[in-house]
C-alpha cells in the first residue's frame, strides 16, 4: 500500500494504531515523542524508527498527531511554524472530544485535515491492537482529509460513521459512559461483593457473564426489552430491601449511584410495564434515599 503513515506522539493509542496498521499492510515511517523511550518502543514494535517531527513529516503522507488533547493545537502550530506541512499532507488527530479545528494551522499551510477516533479502550496497546479489526471509528472533518481517512478504513475493513464538529463533545461523553463509567460501575459491584466477603477477582469472574449477557440482550432485543430485575417488575419491596442493606453497610456513595441509575431504569420500565403505577412508589423511594429535592 502506498500511503506512508507517521505519528507525532507515541502513547498507547498511537502505538496500538501503528501495530494494527502494520498488520493491515501499511508502512509506518516513524514516531516522534517528547519521551524518547516511548518513541523507541513504538518504533521497535512497528518496525519503524524513532525520530523527530520533521523526519515524520518529511517521510509521511498521513500524519497522526497523537498527543494528549491539551497539546494537539500547540504541537500542530509548532509544526506549521517550522514549515513541516505541505499540500501533500493529510494531518489527523485522534481525540474523541476535540474537532479537526484544532488542526487549523495545518490547513492554513495547505494540508488537508480530519479527526479520527477509535471506539476502543487502550489500556494495553498490544491487546487493543488485536481488537481494532472489529472496532468502529468515528470521523469528523471535510474534503480531502475525510476522503483519505475513509480510504484508509476501507482498506482495513473497519466500519465508521461521520459526525459534525459540534457533536464531538456529546459523542465523547457517550463513549465515556460506555467505557470509563462502566469501570466506575463495576467498582461499585466489586465493592459490594467484597463487603459480603467475596474477593474482587472471584466476584468479577462471577459477575462478568451477567454483564456480558446484558450487552448481548441489548444487541438482540434493544434497551426496553433488556431491562430485567425489580424495577422492571415494579417490585418496590425489593428496592426497599436494597436501600436498607446499603445503608446498614455504610455504602453511601454506592447507594447514591444506585438511586440515580434506578431512576433511569424506572424511566425505561415506564415504557413497557403493564402497571406503571407500581413505579411511582419506587421512584419515591429512590428520590428520598438518593437525597433528591
Amino acid at each position: 500500500m502506498g500511503l506512508r503513515i507517521g505519528f507525532v506522539g507515541a502513547g498507547k493509542t498511537a502505538t496500538a494504531l501503528g501495530i494494527y496498521l502494520v498488520s493491515c499492510g501499511f508502512e509506518i515511517t516513524g514516531y516522534s515523542s517528547k519521551s524518547a523511550a516511548s518513541a523507541q518502543k513504538a518504533a521497535r514494535i512497528t518496525a519503524s524508527k524513532a525520530c523527530d517531527a520533521r523526519q515524520v513529516a518529511e517521510g509521511s503522507d498521513l500524519i497522526f498527531i497523537a498527543t494528549p488533547d491539551g497539546s494537539i493545537r500547540s504541537v500542530c502550530e509548532q509544526m506549521a511554524a517550522a514549515g513541516l506541512f505541505t499540500e501533500s499532507h493529510t494531518v489527523v488527530h485522534l481525540s474523541g472530544a476535540l474537532s479537526s479545528q484544532e488542526l487549523q494551522s495545518a490547513r492554513e499551510a495547505g494540508s488537508s485535515i480530519a479527526s479520527l477516533h477509535p471506539l476502543q479502550s487502550f489500556a494495553d496497546p498490544q491487546e487493543a491492537a488485536e481488537k481494532l479489526h472489529r472496532t468502529v471509528f468515528t470521523l469528523e472533518g471535510e474534503g480531502e482529509g475525510l476522503t483519505v481517512i475513509e480510504g484508509l478504513l476501507e482498506s482495513t475493513g473497519n466500519s465508521c460513521f461521520k459526525i459534525s464538529k459540534e457533536s464531538k463533545p456529546l459523542y465523547h461523553a457517550a463513549a465515556c459512559f460506555a467505557s470509563n463509567y462502566a469501570v466506575s460501575l463495576f467498582s461499585c459491584v466489586l465493592e459490594i461483593m467484597e463487603h459480603i466477603g467475596i474477593d474482587k477477582a472471584r466476584a468479577f469472574e462471577a459477575m462478568r457473564p451477567l454483564a456480558d449477557g446484558t450487552l448481548d440482550n441489548i444487541s438482540l432485543l434493544g434497551i426496553e426489552k433488556s431491562l430485567t430485575g425489580p424495577i422492571a417488575r415494579g417490585d418496590a419491596d425489593t428496592v426497599r430491601r436494597h436501600m436498607a442493606a446499603l445503608e446498614e453497610s455504610a455504602l453511601e456513595n454506592v447507594q447514591r449511584l444506585y438511586c440515580e441509575l434506578g431512576l433511569r431504569a424506572a424511566q425505561i420500565a415506564g415504557k413497557t410495564i403493564q402497571s406503571p403505577e407500581r413505579l411511582v412508589e419506587i421512584e419515591k423511594i429512590l428520590k428520598e434515599r438518593g437525597r433528591h429535592e
